[in-house]
């Protein structure tokens, strides 16, 4: 899953060409880390603020668990933001990694 923040309703962003583009910019992105890593997965795409569009994907897809990646910096101590917030949030059980 990936979630799109620019997709946060806003007057500024509230066209469909500008959600089209976006939306079509994350696909192709996902399509080549696909190929980069030799894997094939459902992806989805939310737009809003990352917490609550995941939970709300949760629930639309009835997902049971849910894995996340986090930051791979070595000198980030802790959870940032983003992963917390999905941890708080999430309507069933996060494995972080």
């Amino acid at each position: 899953m990936h979630v799109e923040p620019r997709l946060t309703r806003s007057e500024e962003y509230d066209s469909k060409e500008f959600h089209e583009m976006v939306i079509a910019e994350a696909n192709q992105k996902m399509k080549e880390l696909e190929l980069a890593a030799g894997t094939r997965a459902q992806v989805v795409i939310r737009g809003g603020i990352v917490p609550y569009a995941v939970a709300k994907a949760v629930k639309d897809l009835k997902i049971d668990l849910l894995v996340i990646g986090r930051r791979s910096d070595p000198a980030s101590e802790g959870l940032g933001l983003n992963t917390y917030g999905i941890i708080r949030e999430s309507p069933c059980p996060v494995v972080s990694v």
